[in-house]
């Protein structure tokens, strides 16, 4: 790949993770899986499709389960939606997270939980994604009933911008009333997960990518570190829950948490104690016949989906 083409990618896919807050930028989408469900639940450790009871059940023990998801999949949404009203039946306090909401509009979500507000004041103020009513209300609309604390967790839109543009220095010269909307501590090594994000992102493995197109490094890294902003904005939002009663669950796009990286790790690191339930989505062309290999070291528990070729990532 020549050197403009790689800059003309990183500008497309840059501007698709600061506007989606997802490094994963390709459409992902799901379907019905043969058999008439839109999702299969297949269980890492053992080797064998589940029923999403059995996932349920394996959660319960957990302080923290993170639900990785393609943003425009049905049997994800369907999957979560299943997963959180076996949770309530179970009668467990839970704490639900959401990359969907930004920090800043907390207030205005506390305040449609409390019922201070009506639906359309919220949806007014919160800047809910285009795919909310659909996909996202069902659950904040399942933890509104069971009357669960819900968290607004990823980072302003704003500043993520800022970042991706400009690298985390950027930080420096926001107004204080903005800076205390992004976490105190922002780590970024190139480490595993910036590998994992420069393929994602060039089709390169890093070395290859850095030697072939220098130039492009730092506009890369300053986008990577706009993906490692939202991933210490989440964390930081989510931390203070953790070891008390309720079960935490977070809803993210599946870049941010798989093969226990991004989220997952600064998470893990703060809290080596917690017990983390990982799951994640895989998309398959076809659920009924699925070659799983290349997903089994995404989490715990995979929601396989249907997934035509063209919209494989």
């Amino acid at each position: 790949m020549d050197q403009k083409r790689v800059l003309g990618r990183l500008a497309v896919l840059g501007q698709a993770i600061l506007l989606a807050g997802c490094a994963s930028a390709s459409a992902l989408t799901g379907g019905s899986a043969e058999g008439g469900s839109s999702y299969r639940v297949y269980d890492v450790e053992n080797s064998r499709f589940v029923a999403m009871s059995v996932l349920a059940e394996a959660a319960a023990g957990a302080d923290v389960v993170f639900f990785g998801e393609y943003h425009d999949s049905e049997g994800a949404h369907q999957a979560q939606q299943d997963f959180l009203q076996l949770v309530a039946e179970s009668g467990r306090e839970a704490v639900l997270g959401f990359e969907m909401f930004e920090r800043d509009v907390q207030p205005v979500l506390d305040h449609y939980l409390k019922d201070m507000i009506d639906e359309e004041a919220f949806l007014a103020s919160s800047r809910p994604w285009p795919n909310y009513e659909t996909d996202y209300r069902p659950l904040l609309e399942i933890a509104r009933r069971e009357s669960w604390t819900v968290v607004a967790t990823n980072l302003p839109q704003a500043l993520a911008t800022r970042i991706g543009r400009e690298g985390l220095g950027a930080l420096n010269s926001v107004p204080p009333e903005q800076r205390r909307m992004a976490p105190d501590l922002i780590e970024c090594p190139l480490d595993e997960y910036w590998d994992v994000f420069v393929e994602a992102m060039t089709g390169e493995d890093s070395e290859e990518s850095r030697a072939a197109h220098p130039t492009a490094d730092s506009a890369l890294q300053n986008i990577f570190q706009a993906q490692c902003a939202r991933d210490a904005a989440m964390a930081e939002a989510i931390l203070p829950f953790l070891g008390a009663e309720p079960l935490v669950i977070h809803v993210n796009g599946g870049f941010h948490t798989d093969k226990f990286l991004g989220l997952t790790s600064r998470v893990a690191t703060a809290r080596p104690a917690a017990k983390i339930v990982l799951i994640s989505t895989a998309g398959i062309e076809d659920p009924a016949r699925p070659d799983l290999a290349k997903y089994l070291d995404n989490g715990d528990y995979l929601i396989v989906v249907k997934e035509s070729p063209e919209n494989a990532n």
